[in-house]
């Protein structure tokens, strides 16, 4: 019983993570067989070469900026460091393309802050590198706690002896750093990296605001919003060598995270004070960091709304706004639910097995979520048409479509993009958790796992709900796919308005997307 059960989870699961894949592919090679070269011929060399660029530069500012703040943060006190601390973490709240669309108009060659330099445009080569060097810096603003909070909470959680064994060696600051903590830390940083670079692979909104071509806005523009699905297959063809390495990168070092794991509390320990001085310049640091990453655009919206207040709530807004509440909260709460057990099976019948699952749940995170709507979307509705084939022969009148649902393909795209954030934190948990006492006390499968499994494990279900349902709130690629249709989601709602110029009068549901998405990040760092 146990192991029929285990085996219809486990493919079930790892068939949601295929079928879209497989979908994609087969469209690509299906019909045209020449339409990677037509592809080519229409400028892929130059969105391949945006697409390195942005990846690249986007790391490393993120770098530049996150291990630093992280490494002050975990190992010295100083007054204000709590506030700090939060400071840091509000560039998640704020979309990229909202960023955007503010340092667009401030920093434009018509801007106000353009116009009080009076920066010079020497030629149209000069404004076009100054335009991915600007998309560059946006995207690491934004993205740059995707490596700030892993290392962190990594330099916190290293052992405690071994900190004060370095304090009694009278090591240095920086000697402690490059000697003890990076190496222990650096596949924590290499996570972080990879997950800064699969958001920079996969935005949209930036580029396509900043007007700069890459390969994900030609997957959008050429394939998804035209509804071509040779297009959409093709244009993800040619982002297949980044899924591909990013996907090796992330599960190498996952891997070693987890081999690097410990216990230990580094606050067992006395930290060292900053000095007046430099504890009143790394404040003004994180505190003008947070202003450019969050504090300006906010404020930006802030007078808008203000300015406009009588323009507020509206029929199509809170249709956006209730699609994204329920998709997030469906898609958060259905796979918490479905991975336990699911874990709970592969455990008992060995952690080998669930090696692939993991390998795809990375592999579903970095693929790019458009595509993954279109590779779910075909089966479903070609479900729902051969039904109603079969309704039609059977002489029944009507049949509502049951499986073409927009709320059903795009929770399972939801599930499938982000199941990494509850498949691994879970399983490193319950690798974890003894269980042989509620197995000689005869217990069933799902005693165990009602009685000792998810009390143990409901931080991590916790933190997973929060995570699913941030991410879910600013998934924007996907629901591109019915855009067409007249459905639409918050963060859609929004940048249309961004790129019709039009959030100077419409703020609001800017400001809602921001508060919204906020709410569930400070819940996060309290957890």
């Amino acid at each position: 019983m146990i192991s029929g059960l285990w085996r219809i989870s486990y493919w079930v699961i790892n068939g949601a993570f295929l079928l879209p894949v497989g979908i994609v592919f087969a469209l690509a090679f299906w019909h045209d067989a020449g339409g990677m070269l037509a592809l080519w011929q229409q400028g892929m060399p130059l969105y391949l070469l945006h697409t390195t660029i942005l990846v690249c530069g986007a790391v490393a500012l993120s770098l530049l900026i996150g291990l630093p703040a992280a490494w002050v943060m975990a190992y010295y006190r100083f007054p204000g460091k709590r506030g700090v601390a939060w400071t840091l973490c509000l560039p998640l709240a704020m979309p990229a393309f909202l960023m955007a669309d503010f340092y667009a108009d401030m920093l434009g060659q018509h801007g106000v802050l353009w116009d009080l330099l009076d920066f010079p445009v020497f030629s149209e080569e000069s404004a076009h590198n100054r335009t991915l060097l600007g998309a560059c810096v946006v995207l690491a603003l934004a993205f740059y706690p995707y490596v700030y909070l892993p290392v962190r909470h990594a330099l916190e959680s290293q052992p405690p002896h071994w900190l004060q064994a370095a304090q009694l060696l009278k090591l240095t600051p920086r000697q402690v750093f490059w000697r003890l903590s990076f190496p222990l830390v650096r596949p924590v940083i290499g996570m972080g990296a990879m997950l800064v670079a699969v958001e920079a692979l996969n935005d949209y909104g930036t580029a396509r605001l900043l007007a700069l071509p890459t390969l994900t806005t030609r997957l959008i523009d050429a394939g998804v919003l035209q509804g071509d699905t040779q297009a959409v297959a093709h244009w993800t063809l040619s982002l297949l060598p980044f899924v591909v390495l990013l996907t090796w990168l992330g599960l190498r070092f996952a891997r070693q995270q987890r081999q690097n794991t410990f216990p230990g509390i580094a606050d067992s320990i006395v930290k060292p004070v900053l000095t007046a001085g430099m504890a009143r310049l790394v404040t003004l640091v994180c505190w003008r960091l947070a202003l450019l990453a969050f504090g300006l655009p906010l404020g930006r919206l802030l007078y808008w709304q203000l300015a406009n207040i009588r323009d507020g709530w509206s029929a199509t807004l809170l249709d956006a706004l209730l699609n994204s509440l329920t998709m997030a909260s469906l898609a958060a709460v259905i796979l918490c639910a479905m991975m336990i057990p699911f874990l709970l099976f592969i455990r008992l019948a060995g952690l080998r097995a669930g090696r692939v699952s993991f390998a795809l749940a990375q592999w579903g995170y970095v693929f790019p979520a458009a595509a993954l709507a279109t590779g779910i979307a075909i089966p479903l509705i070609a479900l729902d048409n051969g039904l109603g084939s079969l309704a039609m022969l059977a002489e029944i009148p009507f049949v509502p479509p049951l499986f073409s649902s927009v709320w059903l393909i795009m929770v399972l795209v939801y599930c499938a993009k982000f199941s990494r954030f509850v498949l691994e934190p879970l399983s490193i948990r319950m690798a974890n958790i003894l269980d042989q006492a509620s197995a000689m006390a005869g217990l069933t499968l799902w005693q165990r796992g009602a009685r000792v499994y998810f009390p143990l494990l409901k931080p991590q279900v916790m933190m997973g709900v929060v995570i699913l349902f941030f991410e879910g709130m600013k998934e924007l690629n996907a629901a591109f796919l019915f855009r067409t249709f007249g459905w639409e989601t918050l963060p859609t709602y929004v940048f249309r308005l961004a790129a019709d110029n039009l959030l100077q009068w419409g703020a609001l549901p800017a400001l809602c997307l921001v508060l919204i998405g906020g709410v569930p990040m400070l819940w996060f760092q309290w957890l």
